[in-house]
């Protein structure tokens, strides 16, 4: 079954997120990149009141690019079960040596995401392949699926649903849940629809204005309202490769 994730940026959106019904709670500074991390500080006090108000929702957080120095210290972000770890700049690169070396430094408690990025060519990034073949090497349970140029269009602009498909069918045989992201809104929903995915991730849907701006909980309301449609839960509530890992 599709689950929402929403991703907030400080406690006081984390709340509204948590008591709007999120699947999946995620943490990142939008202002600082497409994965950009948000303080420490910010991320523990975010788990916190997770553990508060809503204990069986699955944290994520983005710590940035590889190709960058880590400006997080790994093992006490051991409250997040995901954490997701861009390739920007890493095509030419010995990056799946470097990713382990990463992949080393977390607490038993977490796992770390790669990330396709469906404008690699922008990015500099891997290819979808190259990411794919990690994430079953590595038997990863989650893959994200995002833009990272996000004045560029959205997921649908940079990568086809034949394509979108095919990657998660993929992923599903060798039971990993795939996230997809990138300025999805609700006119993507049956785009969204036939591909598949695990999770849907948003932010700039439902935000006030742009992706920095004020988190509008009925917005979200929304997207739930969307995945809880009765005739699209049939259709998905079947959907083969649900991935044990999560629980």
């Amino acid at each position: 079954m599709t689950g929402l994730l929403v991703s907030v940026r400080d406690v006081r959106e984390a709340t509204l997120a948590l008591e709007a019904g999120v699947d999946l709670l995620d943490v990142k500074e939008p202002s600082a990149g497409p994965l950009g991390f948000a303080s420490l500080d910010t991320l523990l006090s975010i788990a916190q009141i997770a553990r508060k108000l809503a204990p069986e929702v699955p944290l994520s957080a983005a710590i940035g690019e590889l190709a960058d120095p880590l400006a997080l210290p790994l093992e006490q972000l051991h409250p997040y079960r995901y954490l997701k770890l861009g390739l920007a700049g890493m095509a030419r690169s010995p990056w799946p040596s470097q990713w382990e070396h990463v992949r080393g430094q977390l607490a038993d408690q977490s796992q770390l995401v790669p990330v396709i990025y469906a404008d690699f060519p922008s990015a500099q990034a891997p290819p979808p392949n190259e990411v794919l073949e990690l994430a079953i090497a590595q038997a990863a349970s989650v893959l994200l699926i995002d833009t990272w140029d996000k004045d560029r269009g959205n997921l649908f602009a940079a990568i086809s649903v034949a394509e979108l498909s095919a990657i998660i069918e993929q992923a599903r045989a060798a039971e990993i849940q795939v996230v997809v992201a990138g300025k999805l809104a609700l006119a993507d929903v049956p785009q969204l629809r036939a591909i598949g995915a695990r999770y849907w991730g948003v932010r700039t849907a439902v935000c006030e204005s742009t992706r920095d701006g004020t988190l509008a909980p009925e917005k979200i309301a929304a997207w739930k309202k969307v995945l809880r449609d009765k005739q699209f839960v049939a259709s998905t509530s079947t959907t083969p490769g649900e991935n044990s890992r999560e629980n």
